[in-house]
């Protein structure tokens, strides 16, 4: 089996939701950095640095590397763990999901971090 058949089969995000699985995605830290906006932007671009992409036929939404990089919903009387970030990341370019900074968490509906 050639290398391209073997890498074909790789972190297939795209195939995966287009039958529709709910793909997670994530780090493989320790040898990536634990930066879920990185994760997503991989997930958004398949590139880096300017190279081409990955099997770009896998590339998902912001929408879908957003839902895969997160576990349940937002709902009224529900459990408020969220973050808020200065750019939207439905509008961000791939550099600056890469760069992405949260300003606000809220975990259990109480601020833990704040650079407001």
């Amino acid at each position: 089996m050639s290398r391209r058949a073997r890498t074909a089969r790789a972190f297939v995000l795209r195939s995966l939701a287009d039958v529709g699985a709910r793909p997670a995605v994530g780090s493989d830290a320790p040898v990536a950095p634990l930066d879920p906006w990185v994760a997503i932007a991989a997930a958004t671009s398949r590139t880096r640095d300017g190279r081409s992409p990955w099997h770009p036929e896998q590339v998902v939404s912001v929408d879908a590397a957003l839902a895969a990089s997160t576990r349940g919903s937002i709902a009224v009387g529900g459990v408020a763990d969220f973050v808020a970030t200065d750019i939207d990341p439905l509008e961000a370019t791939d550099q600056e999901l890469r760069r992405m900074s949260v300003s606000l968490t809220l975990l259990g509906g109480r601020i833990t971090h704040r650079t407001l």
